[in-house]
């Protein structure tokens, strides 16, 4: 798993024999951000077949408390979203997930266009001394 300075986080999979345009990154909110947020009760996204470049919004996630633009960590096509605005069993339990264990749930899946990218991504150490600093 890689990380942004934005807090998230892509878990790519690259697959074996695998063309690059089919990759897949999972991308979601850190746990930092999470904490921040407290209560996910809201996400919005742009519709699945988007491209987006490293560094656009692919939407946000909000809570009571704070809104947090969900910064695309690589160039690529969204492909598979989790919503709230067709809000429905699913989606509540996702939600949960992601306030439960911000890690284990992605919000947004791509097709990666440049895996190379992900080089310029920080680790779990780097990212971890980057929040100590933002405390």
């Amino acid at each position: 798993m890689k990380y942004t300075k934005t807090h998230v986080w892509i878990r790519y999979h690259p697959g074996e024999n695998v063309p690059e345009a089919y990759q897949t990154g999972y991308v979601g909110i850190t746990y930092y951000a999470q904490r921040k947020l407290k209560d996910i009760n809201k996400l919005t996204h742009p519709i699945i077949g988007t491209l987006v470049d490293k560094g656009e919004s692919l939407g946000t996630v909000e809570s009571p408390y704070l809104k947090l633009e969900l910064i695309s960590p690589v160039t690529g096509a969204i492909f598979e979203v989790v919503s709230s605005e067709q809000f429905n069993e699913e989606v509540e339990k996702d939600l949960k997930k992601v306030n439960l264990d911000a890690e284990s749930q992605h919000l947004v899946a791509l097709k990666v266009s440049n895996p190379a990218e992900l080089d310029d991504l920080l680790g779990i150490k780097e990212y971890e001394a980057f929040t100590e600093h933002e405390e």
